[in-house]
């Protein structure tokens, strides 16, 4: 019965383990410079924002969605989605992301945002 609970043990903290790695080397590998955000709709783009060439007063653009119209707010190397008519708003308690390994979704509306990197647009995380 204990060698049991020590082998369970030592499985859970491995995978506590390597699920800690991932997540350090997720945040160091990822880029948050020379930005650029990609708005979808219905999977395709219709929206293009460099948020390198921005300042840090917030721009914001207007996008219909399925329910209705969302507003994105962008400034320097961040975007987030500030206003939606979705039923309990999680679009927008998303925040501002800044990194090329996040994506902003509003499944009711069908939109995503998803940031790239200018400087290898093919890749999203360089190890």
């Amino acid at each position: 019965m204990i060698k049991k609970n020590i082998k369970d043990i030592v499985l859970i903290s491995g995978i506590l383990f390597i699920s800690l790695l991932s997540l350090l080397v997720l945040k160091l590998t990822s880029k948050n410079d020379n930005l650029t955000a990609l708005v979808y709709y219905n999977n395709e783009i219709i929206l293009t924002i460099n948020l390198s060439d921005l300042n840090d007063e917030i721009v914001e653009y207007n996008v219909t969605g399925d329910i209705g119209e969302l507003v994105i707010s962008a400034k320097h190397n961040a975007i987030a989605i500030t206003e939606e008519n979705c039923p309990y708003h999680l679009c927008m308690k998303q925040g501002y992301i800044t990194n090329t390994n996040q994506s902003l979704i509003c499944l009711p509306n069908k939109v995503y945002i998803k940031i790239i990197s200018n400087s290898n647009p093919g890749v999203d995380v360089e190890l």
